[in-house]
């Protein structure tokens, strides 16, 4: 992971109002690859480091271009759990407790 990754697609789910801040308190993630569990934390910051200093620091380098954010926009921090290999034919389930679930399946 020291050269980056390349991200094809994202997966975003609904908005959830009630974390307005960049508060990630009680949130955990379970993955499940092909019906096996394959990932889980516990810790969101754990791989993408403090979600707030993050953005603050896309600001800034946003600004330097003569830009801002703004209310709604997505910025990719990483991943909750490190990344995983997947081939054709795999389905991959990405369980957000509280928030939701995103599945999807390579074709």
């Amino acid at each position: 992971l020291a050269c980056d990754i390349f991200h094809r697609h994202v997966l975003l789910g609904p908005v959830d109002e009630s974390r307005a801040g960049g508060s990630l308190t009680g949130i955990s993630v379970r993955v499940l690859g092909n019906g096996q569990e394959v990932s889980r934390s516990n810790e969101p910051e754990a791989l993408t480091g403090e979600l707030v200093a993050i953005i603050q620091h896309v600001a800034e380098v946003v600004a330097e271009s003569g830009e801002c954010l703004r209310a709604r926009d997505v910025i990719i921090t990483g991943s909750l759990v490190a990344p995983l290999a997947v081939t054709v034919g795999d389905r991959i389930r990405a369980e957000f407790d509280p928030l939701g679930i995103l599945e999807v399946s390579f074709v």
